[in-house]
């Protein structure tokens, strides 16, 4: 009887940085999911290593999230992806059908209901040709942003 094997496919799309490293605008997991971090602090402690809390907003929910590392710990950071796409629909459910520049479309992502949901949306609506930029990562997609060209 033959095994199925299983590999961790997430291994190659992450790289292990020192937390000292970070900056505001990297995007990592924190708690299990993936965020863009917007808020880095260090403590200097009196006994003891240096802390730092990261704080970021999942890049799917919205939600913030919140870890504390000392300083020398590595966390998991991703390589990610970015491809700018032309929005060619938005359906009432919120697919979006998008183009890229070899005329493929793309059906299977959602606008996002946050505030640059909310613009792509209306650059659309008032008859702008817009691009979406989609960020990918761990083998997930998110629309990013939007503007109009």
């Amino acid at each position: 009887m033959e095994h199925e094997k299983t590999v961790d496919t997430t291994a190659s799309e992450t790289y292990p940085p020192q937390v000292a490293s970070l900056k505001k605008g990297d995007y990592c997991v924190l708690r299990g999911h993936l965020a863009k971090i917007m808020e880095i602090e260090i403590y200097i402690g009196s006994h003891g290593p240096a802390r730092t809390v990261i704080k970021g907003i999942d890049v799917f929910t919205g939600y913030k999230h919140k870890e504390t590392y000392s300083v020398p710990h590595n966390i998991d950071s991703l390589n990610i992806t970015r491809i700018d796409y032309t929005l060619c629909d938005i359906a009432r459910d919120g697919f979006v059908s998008l183009m890229d520049e070899k005329g493929n479309i793309k059906e299977d992502l959602r606008l996002p209901n946050t505030e640059e949901g909310a613009i792509i949306r209306s650059l659309f609506e008032a008859g702008q040709t817009v691009s979406v930029t989609v960020m990918k990562a761990i083998g997930q997609e998110w629309i990013m942003a939007g503007k109009e060209i």
